[in-house]
């Protein structure tokens, strides 16, 4: 587990930490908290990250003449940790997203308690990068040049749907 500045932490406990996977087979991680505190009035992110290594057929790979490639993926999982009475709702917070012109970058500022992911950005017909903004915080994108002056996204939900929205920037 890695926290949200990417340094290994052991706030959760994962089991098994290791485990073999057949075909067309499911396996299930239990995450447990170790007890560490976090914050009361925001949400915390984590990165589960899980490493996907191929068994290898040793007798098949004496057989072959030449080379071969054997490819171990790490697949990266984002994990939230919501505490109970947080306002506005998840469902309403990227309505209270505020968007604002600094020079040629775009200022958007998340004033709510959680992590909003926005996809699909666009200021007129431009794309700009995909970004997650952290709780009651503001990142900055670098406006395209002749960007227009209205945004468009989407924000991605609890259970990865998008919802779009548009907005006129000031």
């Amino acid at each position: 587990m890695e926290n949200a500045t990417g340094a290994k932490t052991s706030d959760f406990i994962v089991t098994p930490p290791l485990y073999t996977s057949a075909p067309d087979n499911e396996n299930v991680l239990r995450i447990v908290s170790s007890g560490a505190a976090h914050p009361q009035d925001k949400e915390s992110l984590y990165y589960l990250n899980i490493k996907a290594i191929p068994s290898v057929d040793k007798k098949a790979l004496e057989k072959h003449e030449g080379g071969s490639l054997i490819v171990a993926t790490l697949m990266q999982v984002k994990l939230f940790v919501r505490p109970a009475g947080l306002t506005p709702s998840r469902e309403k917070a990227a309505d209270k997203l505020e968007f604002t012109r600094k020079g040629a970058n775009l200022n958007i500022h998340n004033p709510t308690p959680y992590y909003l992911t926005l996809i699909d950005i666009k200021v007129g017909t431009k794309a700009l990068q995909d970004v997650m903004v952290p709780p009651r915080e503001s990142v900055s994108l670098a406006l395209p040049a002749g960007s227009g002056g209205t945004v468009s996204w989407s924000a991605i939900g609890d259970h990865g749907e998008q919802d779009k929205a548009q907005r006129i920037i000031p």
